[in-house]
């Protein structure tokens, strides 16, 4: 979507890669760069790991490199929030300066402003799917090892075209 937008500089908050979830975001986001002919430059793409004070922190070094960031992909909305913390912290506007992307999102997503631009995901049915699969698992019941539940791409004000 940001690239669509005519963005070309764009970095990376993301987790600890150690967790499954997280390199798959990250392996999606870099999967994208190359597809569009994107260098991906390691300044880029920062551990915020887990807190908010770590992606603000993340974010501020990210946003003070020499990078020229137009826009953030975070692999979370805890991360994005940070992200719209250094941006104000810089006096950067969201988006017209900074486009921003978070992931989950989470109930404080849409009442963030601007609010923010992220990708869905089904926490409920994680749930209920993660509860299934224990006691599949406690009662010696055979289930597919991995699920892969649908997200859904939540359009919001955080990002607009790049000129």
């Amino acid at each position: 979507y940001l690239i669509k937008l005519g963005h070309k500089n764009i970095g990376c908050i993301h987790a600890p890669e150690k967790y499954y979830v997280n390199s798959e975001r990250i392996s999606g986001f870099k999967a994208a760069l190359k597809e569009n002919g994107i260098a991906m430059e390691n300044s880029n793409f920062l551990d915020g790991g887990h807190t908010l004070e770590t992606s603000y922190q993340s974010a501020l070094k990210l946003l003070c490199s020499k990078q020229s960031i137009t826009a953030i992909f975070a692999t979370d909305d805890i991360k994005a929030l940070g992200v719209y913390k250094a941006a104000q912290s810089l006096s950067l506007n969201i988006p017209n300066d900074l486009s921003v992307i978070g992931h989950n999102d989470y109930e404080f997503s849409s009442m963030i402003t601007p609010r923010l631009t992220t990708i869905k995901v089904p926490i409920y049915e994680l749930g209920i799917a993660a509860a299934s699969k224990l006691f599949s698992l406690i009662n010696n019941k055979k289930e597919e090892p991995n699920l892969i539940l649908s997200t859904s791409f939540i359009y919001r004000e955080s990002v607009c075209q790049k000129n």
